[in-house]
């Protein structure tokens, strides 16, 4: 719709660009049509395409801080997950809360 439509007033062209792709990754999303790991990477080539900014700044912010530490984090809780370290973890707590 974005590169179809003029943008509202007040809203420069490139912030309209940036809609349209967020409304298209939206959709995509929701309807599962592209694997949303695919999805999630349509930035990197969308926002250079639509000159929104460069490959470098498209790239930088798929290097946040943030998002390593939550992918660490969900590592190692595929990692608890797949030893059966939460269920030890659990049970270790719960013979230690018993009654003495």
């Amino acid at each position: 719709m974005p590169l179809v439509v003029d943008p509202p007033v007040g809203l420069s062209i490139t912030g309209w660009r940036l809609v349209g792709i967020a409304m298209l990754m939206a959709i995509w999303w929701v309807t599962a049509a592209i694997d949303i790991a695919a999805t999630a990477l349509v930035p990197l080539v969308a926002f250079p395409l639509m000159n929104i900014c460069s490959v470098r700044g498209a790239a930088t912010l798929f290097g946040h801080p943030i998002l390593f530490l939550l992918l660490g984090g969900f590592l190692i809780a595929c990692a608890l997950q797949r030893w059966n370290l939460h269920k030890r973890i659990a049970l270790t707590i719960a013979l230690h809360s018993g009654e003495r």
